[in-house]
């Protein structure tokens, strides 16, 4: 329950159905129809419309509405404009009074709990719509409008962080994408004319749907794989799975094993048919009653393959065809799946592809768990915000991002290259020059209270590394394809020198004063002094500290570890208990 009074929406807003007709819309207004809302809060393709074009009546708006999408309000449609237009009449533009920041409305009417509250509300079978009453009945959590800014900025940071590495996803998705058209061509056009044939030709097991079992088992046994589990042909949570009590057959008959493929069968039309390609397990794992598993022919396909070409946009245009509408949902059966055309390459051509991405895979399922941590960590931020929990720790963060860090890459980068610049030239010059970026911001947190740059450091066997500024190296050395960095800028500003000899940071140019400022490079400087003349070994045994030795291995060293490793005098000024 929050510790802020409860108010209707209607008493600190106004939703705003300011009609005008469409022979009254002029020449270069922008448009906003539900279709240029992605669920989220972003825009998509607003652009002008002609005067004549729109055939219906809209509603306007301006930059301090927020505009709230009332047709299928679980897609969460709602956004923030930066711009005045006309929308749809399925668009509710909402206007914040005195008391409410828009900002802070919006996260709130986000929430999942919000989210589902609006879909209970909706009438409609098939086309459900919240009512302008609906909303306006809503109650809101009113704390002061400073903190209603704050709370919003904290969230806004949070968001920012998961979009980052979405944009990551996404490029990894597009490379993979460009390596399977480049080596196979389109595969709706098929210009190598490779064999077609039906999936059912390709599978030697199944197709077999996955298992239902009620709540009341759920919560020990065996791992059950759900729809929220996999992205992108790829697995990501298994270590999260569920778990539910089930017999040995039952074991048996829904067990998945590694080179299985399973797609989902039920679920909304976007997601709909999304599939995974199923890893080596360490223990027996089962499958939900919402997809199918089935198992191909590796002496005609290889699964990575097969993967590869469910995520398709040729399969997905097959997918809605076949596609069975209801309420809320579609769905698929195995008659379907079986039926999906698939063209088949030489297995030797297969086999070069399988090794080309396997990285990029790998890549994509770092990523992807990466991602899902990312969304719980939001929506434990989301409820305790809005419950008034959402202290401020003394450095001005609030306490649930510890666990996110707010990396400012730009700074970071300009770090990097600072120390690699000045580190004194040495067999361990690469080593040392990481190790500095720890004691630097161990330094910089007694004397400013806070990280240089937002850096994670992770709790690796030779002691902590900065993981952002260790990834950017990997990339400079070919073991990464992607680091946290603007990867162009890292190759302009540093290239990685290593061979038998030496291991080195080559500083291509001088860091950007403007960027790193003088707080920042008395930090670094400090670090470079202490360590320079440290050999490898005393290095190594100086960062493994007391937050070193608490955290786990191969974990990130919470910030709090290494504020309690602060002198009394800084904990105290810093109000750290």
């Amino acid at each position: 329950m929050s510790k802020w009074p409860l108010v209707a929406i209607s008493d600190v807003a106004d939703i705003e159905r300011d009609s005008i007709q469409a022979s009254e819309i002029k020449t270069g207004t922008l448009y906003v129809g539900l279709e240029n809302i992605v669920s989220g809060g972003n825009f998509l393709d607003v652009r002008e419309v002609d005067h004549g074009e729109l055939a219906s009546s809209k509603f306007r708006f301006t930059s301090s509405h927020l505009l709230y999408g009332k047709l299928r309000p679980y897609l969460a449609k709602i956004a923030r404009p930066t711009f005045s237009g006309v929308c749809s009449t399925d668009i509710l533009p909402v206007l914040p009074g005195a008391k409410l920041s828009r900002d802070y409305l919006s996260h709130y009417l986000r929430q999942k709990e919000l989210v589902d509250l609006a879909n209970a509300r909706a009438s409609g079978a098939n086309l459900p719509r919240l009512s302008p009453k609906a909303l306006a009945s809503f109650e809101i959590p009113l704390p002061p409008l400073t903190e209603q800014r704050r709370i919003a900025a904290i969230l806004d940071q949070a968001e920012i962080l998961r979009t980052q590495r979405r944009a990551v996803i996404s490029q990894l998705d597009n490379l993979e994408q460009a390596v399977f058209e480049d080596m196979f061509g389109e595969p709706e056009a098929n210009p190598k004319q490779w064999p077609r044939l039906a999936l059912a030709e390709l599978a030697i097991e199944g197709f077999q749907n996955g298992l239902y079992k009620h709540a009341s088992e759920y919560g020990g046994g065996t791992p059950i794989l759900r729809i929220d589990a996999f992205y992108d042909g790829v697995v990501t949570r298994l270590i999260e799975l569920k778990r539910v009590r089930l017999t040995a057959a039952e074991i048996t008959t829904f067990g998945l094993h590694a080179n299985d493929i399973v797609i989902n069968r039920v679920n909304s039309i976007e997601y709909l048919g999304k599939s995974a390609l199923i890893p080596s397990l360490s223990e027996p794992v089962v499958f939900e009653s919402n997809m199918m598993r089935f198992t191909v022919n590796q002496k005609i396909a290889l699964p990575v393959y097969i993967t590869a070409f469910l995520q398709s946009g040729y399969i997905r245009r097959q997918i809605g065809t076949a596609a069975k509408q209801a309420v809320n949902q579609a769905s698929i059966n195995q008659r379907d799946v079986s039926a999906f055309q698939i063209n088949v390459p030489p297995l030797s051509e297969q086999r070069v592809f399988a090794r080309a991405i396997q990285s990029v895979q790998q890549l994509k399922a770092i990523h992807r768990t990466a991602l899902a941590r990312l969304d719980e960590l939001f929506a434990s931020l989301q409820y305790r915000a809005f419950r008034g929990e959402l202290a401020l720790t003394s450095f001005g963060r609030p306490s649930g991002l510890d666990a996110l860090h707010v990396l400012d890459a730009v700074v970071g980068l300009e770090a990097l290259i600072y120390v690699a610049k000045r580190m004194p030239a040495g067999r361990h010059h690469h080593y040392k020059s990481l190790k500095a970026l720890y004691f630097a911001d161990k330094r910089h947190l007694e004397q400013h209270g806070r990280l240089i740059y937002g850096e994670t450091h992770s709790a690796l066997p030779h002691g902590p590394v900065p993981q952002a500024a260790y990834d950017a190296t990997r990339v400079l050395n070919g073991e990464r394809l992607i680091s946290d960095f603007d990867d162009e800028a890292l190759r302009a500003g540093l290239r990685r020198a290593k061979d038998d000899q030496q291991d080195k940071l080559v500083a291509l140019r001088d860091a950007d004063f403007i960027k790193l400022g003088q707080a920042e490079r008395e930090s670094l400087e400090w670090a470079i002094r202490y360590c320079a003349d440290m050999s490898f070994e005393q290095v190594k045994a100086a960062s493994h500290d007391e937050a070193y030795d608490r955290t786990q291995p191969n974990k990130p060293i919470p910030v709090a570890y290494l504020v309690d490793m602060l002198p009394a005098e800084a904990r105290e000024r810093h109000r750290v208990s």
